[in-house]
């Protein structure tokens, strides 16, 4: 499955979708933050220990912030920071 999770808001959902759409990008599930109170960052950092549940393996994660690096790291899942 592909999962993508994504630091905007939920406001700006369709116009996301559209996009993802548009460049013939497929994927599984589209999380996006509700609160504009959290930083992205933070919100991928919870968000991504929510999706390691037993059983479920998380093969890599592509991110252009080189923040979230730190965090796949601390987490053990692979990363590449997209440029």
């Amino acid at each position: 499955k592909i999962v993508i999770l994504t630091g905007r808001e939920n406001k700006y959902r369709r116009v996301t979708e559209n996009w993802l759409k548009s460049n013939w990008i497929q994927y599984d599930s589209l999380f996006m933050r509700n609160d504009e109170h959290i930083g992205s960052t933070a919100y991928k950092k919870d968000k991504m220990k929510r999706l390691m549940i037993p059983g479920r393996k998380i093969q890599w994660w592509y991110d252009d912030n080189p923040w979230v690096q730190k965090i796949a790291e601390e987490l053990n899942v692979p990363f590449t920071l997209i440029r």
